[in-house]
C-alpha cells in the first residue's frame, strides 16, 4: 500500500466515522438534537426550579428562621 492509499483510506475513514452515527441514529430513530419547543419547557422548569432556590434561600437566611432555630436548639 502506497502512500496515496494509506491517506485515502484514512480519509474515508475519517468521513465514515463522522457519518455512521448521524445516519444510525436517524435511521433507528433517535434524534439527539432537542425541538425548540423541548428546550422551552426546560428552560421554564430551571426558571421555575431558580425561583424555588430563592425562595428557600430567602426563609433559611431570614431573622425569624435563625430566631425559630435557636429556640428548637434550646428546647431539645
Amino acid at each position: 500500500m502506497n502512500l496515496f492509499e494509506m491517506i485515502l483510506v484514512l480519509v474515508a475513514l475519517g468521513i465514515l466515522a463522522g457519518v455512521l452515527p448521524v445516519y444510525l441514529d436517524h435511521a433507528f430513530g433517535r434524534n439527539r438534537t432537542k425541538t425548540n419547543d423541548q428546550r422551552d419547557e426546560m428552560q421554564a422548569r430551571i426558571d421555575r426550579l431558580e425561583e424555588r432556590v430563592r425562595n428557600l434561600e430567602r426563609i433559611v437566611t431570614s431573622e425569624e428562621w435563625t430566631l425559630r432555630r435557636r429556640f428548637d436548639d434550646l428546647e431539645s
